[in-house]
């Protein structure tokens, strides 16, 4: 599957939250399109790559990157889909995206946000949900 083109981030927002009211209930779904960005790119952006405060490596093993026109944040745990003649497979979570500073920006004004690989995670996934039917590819 080729990841590099046909991306799409999918993910809920404007959520309705009022004190001691459950369910929390989203009132819109969005699916945006993204680039794909080359690691070498993504890891000079977030050079020296602390994350709250933290070192972290980007490693291409497990993470990738990719960037969307708007600079709006998207969630942590939104889904990142490839388009495979039609066919939707998830290839990523967001992990996290983040602005240095004002005038600090990537490709167009747009900050690269960093996405762990779901398929190093497919054995984990098959092994620890109840009931779901899976494809071998």
């Amino acid at each position: 599957m080729n990841y590099q083109s046909n991306l799409k981030l999918a993910y809920y927002t404007d959520f309705d939250t009022f004190i001691n009211k459950f369910p929390i209930r989203a009132k819109k779904f969005v699916e945006t399109e993204m680039q794909f960005v080359l690691m070498e790119m993504c890891s000079k952006y977030y050079y020296p790559r602390f994350f709250l405060s933290f070192p972290y490596d980007l490693d291409s093993k497990i993470h990738f990157c990719a960037i969307k026109e708007t600079e709006d944040i998207s969630p942590s745990g939104s889904v990142l889909m490839a388009d495979n003649n039609g066919k939707l497979s998830a290839i990523g979570l967001m992990s996290f995206a983040m602005k240095k500073n004002k005038t600090d920006s990537f490709i167009n004004n747009v900050t690269p946000f960093v996405f762990t690989k779901v398929e190093n995670y497919i054995s984990w996934i098959k092994e620890n949900t109840l009931d779901g039917q899976y494809c071998d590819n």
